[in-house]
């Protein structure tokens, strides 16, 4: 009788086995690929200047943009200007504007100069606090009072300043996009110029700004005309990287890590792979996500390095020492 019965479990545990084994399809993608959707999204080289080549300064920009930066988030500024709801004193805004025009310089940025200020950790805030959503408006606010119809003797100078600061603005964006490799420091890059390039074309619509100001305005809508093309491809990879867990897949995300071209989205899939490594799935899905962090580890590009690294290092959420 008892052999019977071990001979019983023995045969259950082969058939519970053989029948998850059987049930354990292979992961597939939910979409397919196209070189075009991997490759790293940059604007052209050949666009022309939107901006006063002699307005510019010859400083790195990268200095006083991580300055303003950092001054926006002091406690005492962050209370006067940090909140949108809020009325903001032009005098306030001003010594952030000088900041910005300090670093107006479309042709020297030093790279990450604002990467730092996200964390890897996904689960710590980034020290810039809602710079991301406020200061693009803090710049044009200043911009649009210089100029504004309830003013009495606006001067050329006026005028001239105005059109520098939504064109420095602009610049802003442009370096956070190119000089960066966070996602969502070059998301903030293309909300910049987009929402700059809109501000700045209906100033020149109302005539607010200089005579120069129409050529400007066609040259930086055609530099619009790409970071909207940008955005959308932009925001698709980063909703499929960003996917909630119930919608999460492994090939898709592995796809993303090995073989896209831009390093933002490569850096991003590691990142969440490193937690994501430990939700349950099938042997399958473990045994992708260890084979992709394992590759990771060998890219070429030293950040995704690092979020490879980060993701092969970290533990079972139960086990992490805090």
């Amino acid at each position: 009788m008892l052999k019977y019965v071990v001979m019983s479990s023995c045969t259950l545990i082969v058939v519970v086995v053989a029948f998850f084994a059987v049930q354990e399809e292979e992961p597939k993608a939910t979409r397919s690929f196209s070189d075009e959707f991997l490759a790293k999204l940059s604007l052209p080289d050949d666009l022309p200047e939107y901006y006063n080549a002699a307005s510019v300064t010859t400083d790195d920009a990268a200095p006083h943009y991580q300055k303003m930066i950092e001054y926006f988030s002091r406690d005492d500024i962050h209370a006067k200007l940090g909140n949108p709801k809020k009325d903001r004193k032009i005098e306030d805004i001003k010594p952030l504007v000088d900041m910005l025009l300090a670093g107006f310089n479309p042709g020297s940025c030093a790279d990450g100069f604002a990467d730092g200020y996200y964390p890897f950790n996904h689960e710590r805030k980034p020290t810039y606090l809602n710079a991301r959503k406020v200061l693009h408006s803090l710049f044009i606010k200043y911009a649009d009072h210089l100029v504004h119809s309830s003013r009495e003797n606006i001067t050329p100078e006026d005028r001239a300043l105005a059109e520098k600061i939504i064109q420095a603005t602009f610049t802003f964006g442009r370096h956070l996009f190119e000089r960066n490799v966070r996602i969502s420091i070059r998301s903030w890059g293309l909300g910049t110029m987009n929402y700059a390039a809109l501000k700045y074309n209906a100033m020149v619509e109302g005539k607010q700004l200089t005579d120069d100001a129409p050529k400007y305005r066609d040259a930086m809508q055609q530099w619009a005309t790409h970071t909207q093309k940008i955005y959308k491809v932009f925001n698709d990879k980063e909703m499929l990287v960003r996917t909630p867990r119930k919608k999460f897949n492994i090939v898709d995300l592995s796809t993303i890590a090995l073989k896209d071209k831009d390093p933002t989205f490569r850096v991003e899939a590691f990142l969440v792979l490193s937690k994501a490594q430990y939700w349950e799935g099938y042997r399958q899905f473990k045994k992708i996500a260890a084979d992709t962090i394992k590759k990771g580890l060998e890219d070429d590009h030293d950040e995704v390095r690092r979020a490879a690294k980060l993701a092969n290092e970290t533990k079972p959420a139960a086990r992490q020492v805090k």
